[in-house]
Parts: C-alpha cells; structure tokens; sequence
C-alpha cells in the first residue's frame, strides 16, 4: 500500500530573538507499506526565511515478537540541498550530487510496546553519523561542545494513536 500525505509547514522559532524569522514551506511523506521491508522518503522545502530543502531517504521492518511487543530495525540517510548544505556546513558540497550532496546516515531500533489499543510506550536507540568527508571536517573544525560527527540517540516515549 502507497501510503502518503502532503502539506505546509510552518515553524515559528519561539523563545528565540529571531522570532520574527518563521520557516515555512511544503513537505512530502511517502512509503510503501508491505510485510517485508518499507522504503519512504520525507521531503520539506523551505522558501522562507532562506530557500533549502532536504529529503530523507529510508527502509525500515517490524517484527512482531509478541502481541504487544514489537521491534523496528530501521536505517536513514539525508540529501541536503546545495543551500542546506552551506547553511549547515559553511560551504556548497564540492561532491554534489544533483546539486546537493548526501550527508548523514542514522541507523536505528525501535523496540514499542502496544498497552492498549491507542497508547503505546517504547524506547529508541539511533547512531546519526556525518558521512560527508567535506562535512565532517566542517564539524571538526567546530568548538562547540554539540559539534559531533557521531552521535548515539537514546528516546523513551509513549504515544497514542487516534
């Protein structure tokens, strides 16, 4: 099944001094929904306050290991616009692809346990890595104590479904 859904975006950057800055533009999800392995993508466009774009390329598979446990093995990469790139990393990619450039990869699983027909808690592990050599000097270069080219995510969460 082609699952998809489109439509605006709009980010007001609250608590900043730049409030007044908004990012908004249109994004794009997609995926197809099988029992093997689901491919999506996710795209945003934002025209405002800079244009730039990234679409997020990924495959992802539940396995069921009980009725109410489930884990979801998934892995992700970005391509970044030659605008998003620069913003990102202070300089166009010098290995473009279509104009932009790939930069990261995050590998991850899911482990969700289903407590009712709505709610649902888990616990996520993720490892992003910078797997553009240009943009993982950018990173290096940096000296702030968030400048990482490798980091390991750990969530706890619950969500319900209505």
């Amino acid at each position: 099944t082609l699952k998809a859904n489109a439509g605006p975006l709009w980010n007001p950057a609250i608590g900043y001094w730049r409030a007044h800055r908004n990012a908004w533009g249109p994004y794009v999800n997609a995926s197809l929904e099988n029992p093997v392995v689901v491919p999506y993508m996710s795209g945003l466009w934002i025209l405002s306050p800079k244009m730039r774009g990234r679409i997020r390329f990924g495959i992802r598979r539940t396995f069921a290991l009980s009725e109410h446990l489930s884990l979801m093995p998934s892995v992700e990469t970005v391509w970044m616009d030659r605008r998003r790139f620069d913003s990102r990393y202070g300089a166009e990619p010098e290995d473009s692809f279509l104009g932009g450039s790939f930069a990261t990869v995050t590998t991850g699983m899911k482990l969700s346990w289903q407590i009712t027909e709505n709610w649902q808690s888990y616990f996520r592990f993720q490892m992003f890595d910078v797997i553009n050599s240009q943009a993982r000097r950018a990173v290096k270069k940096q000296d702030v104590y968030y400048a990482k080219c490798d980091w390991p995510i750990f969530r706890l969460g619950v969500e319900y479904a209505f």
